[in-house]
């Protein structure tokens, strides 16, 4: 009795799992991440603020956000960065 040619299929108990996005009063909007971050994540995070890897000229710009309820919504255009190599 050999498996060869046998497909095994392995049960999953999160095969029919659906959720739902966050509303937009909790989530951040407006941000320009950035699409080419070729050596690290988009985004970091650690219990009191998020950093995320904006869209800039010359690369090296990012933003940092305190993570409270308070600072949720449509951020500024001109937000704040901090820029570097």
């Amino acid at each position: 009795m050999s498996a060869i040619g046998h497909k095994v299929v392995r049960i999953s108990k999160f095969r029919n799992v659906y959720g739902t996005g966050w509303k937009r009063d909790l989530c951040y909007d407006n941000i320009r991440v950035s699409k080419s971050s070729w050596d690290s994540t988009f985004c970091t995070v650690n219990p009191k603020f998020i950093a995320i890897i904006t869209e800039s000229a010359g690369g090296g710009a990012f933003i940092v956000l305190p993570d409270n309820k308070e600072n949720v919504g449509k951020m500024k255009s001109d937000c704040p960065v901090v820029s570097g190599h």
